[in-house]
């Protein structure tokens, strides 16, 4: 894996800072879903998300023991 970033120091070295932040996005959002929730996240912070859903080896989704299928973000 290649970094991005490496940092000049080690991390033991490095005493924490807690009030030094930038603000980088602020989200808000109200009578929504979550897909249109996550999907603001994702703009705002320039990432993707992944969705999977937990299927059988002949395919079919799995569910849970309440009935609702196995998906993760």
């Amino acid at each position: 894996m290649i970094y991005l970033y490496t940092s000049p120091t080690e991390w033991e070295d490095i005493e924490p800072v807690y009030n030094d932040f930038e603000k980088y996005g602020t989200i808000e959002e109200s009578n929504s879903n979550r897909f249109n929730i996550l999907q603001s996240i994702a703009e705002t912070f320039q990432c993707w998300i992944k969705f999977v859903t937990v299927h059988d080896d002949k395919g079919y989704i799995q569910y849970n023991d309440e009935g609702a299928p196995l998906k993760y973000v």
